[in-house]
């Protein structure tokens, strides 16, 4: 009887642990923290550790990298941390002066534009609004020039976006290699950094459409007595996807700009929306790290 007793009081212990462990990751907040230098980067992490513990004495802070391949301009000394949502900018000022910390930084919140479900886009009025027709009669787009779409996915088989999709070359579909070293393993037809997994495809019935409105804006296969017209038919669009299911935010968009940057988009397409508030270093030095590579970052902000 005894036995069952304790048994009992240590499956309500760790009952409670769970719950209290469930609760402090579901009310947890993502913050980019840049260190100064590789020089002592250890032992700064630790210093941060030791204030985060002052005053949440439960925590278990982990640094993950943020950036997997990308180095450039001190993106590999960015980390992420996870903090409890109620941290104050207290302890958010005791973290920026210990000395080999170079800045903080909440990650910001960013979500898709909204998009009306009876969107006709058979009007295709934007193409008259920016004059298309002259600009094809200069260019009408080429294969060479990839757009690395950082969406919610992309209905990869429509069949009007079908014949637009970039392949990733380099890699051999499904053998559970990295056979281009780029970091990713098996991203032929792009990548999911929401998930990180190498399938950036959605359909419409799951409700993720946004990235595929755009890559039809954007790159639909044109001339072809289907669908739509697009500005710039005959370009290739690398999907990147940041979306899920049943989330209104973005998930991992840096990690999709690092993706579409690291395997050579011509040009980053992020149509987000965010708030006054959400300008953000770290995502700077990303679009800084972009231009250097010659990939042109385009948004849609508000």
């Amino acid at each position: 009887m005894k036995h069952i007793t304790m048994k009992k009081k240590t499956t309500r212990f760790i009952t409670f642990l769970i719950f209290i462990s469930t609760n402090l990751c579901l009310n947890a907040e993502s913050y980019f923290i840049k260190l100064q230098s590789h020089e002592g980067l250890l032992n700064t992490q630790e210093k941060v550790k030791v204030e985060i513990e002052r005053y949440y004495s439960n925590s278990r802070i982990h640094f993950s990298r943020a950036f997997k391949v990308l180095a450039d301009d001190g993106l590999d000394l960015i980390f992420i941390v996870e903090l409890p949502s109620e941290t104050s900018n207290e302890l958010l000022r005791n973290i920026a002066i210990i000395n080999g910390v170079e800045y903080i930084e909440k990650v910001p919140v960013y979500r898709f534009f909204y998009t009306p479900n009876d969107y006709n886009s058979s009007l295709m009025w934007h193409l008259d609004k920016i004059d298309a027709t002259s600009a094809w009669n200069i260019n009408i787009g080429s294969s060479s020039v990839v757009i690395g779409l950082i969406d919610d996915g992309m209905d990869t088989m429509h069949s009007d976006l079908q014949p637009t999709v970039w392949h990733n070359s380099n890699e051999i579909k499904g053998n559970n290699i990295d056979d281009d070293n780029n970091g990713y393993i098996d991203d032929y037809f792009g990548w999911d950094a929401a998930d990180s997994d190498n399938d950036p495809s959605v359909v419409s019935s799951n409700n993720l459409t946004h990235g595929t409105h755009c890559a039809g804006i954007i790159g639909a296969e044109t001339d072809n007595n289907n669908g739509i017209s697009s500005i710039g038919f005959g370009v290739k669009i690398m999907p990147v996807k940041v979306g899920r299911v049943g989330v209104n935010y973005l998930i991992n968009a840096y990690s999709g700009v690092e993706y579409a940057i690291v395997n050579g988009a011509n040009v980053i397409s992020m149509s987000w929306g965010a708030g006054p508030r959400s300008y953000s270093s770290t995502y700077q030095i990303l679009f800084n790290v972009a231009y250097k590579k010659y990939s042109l970052c385009c948004c849609g902000w508000k």
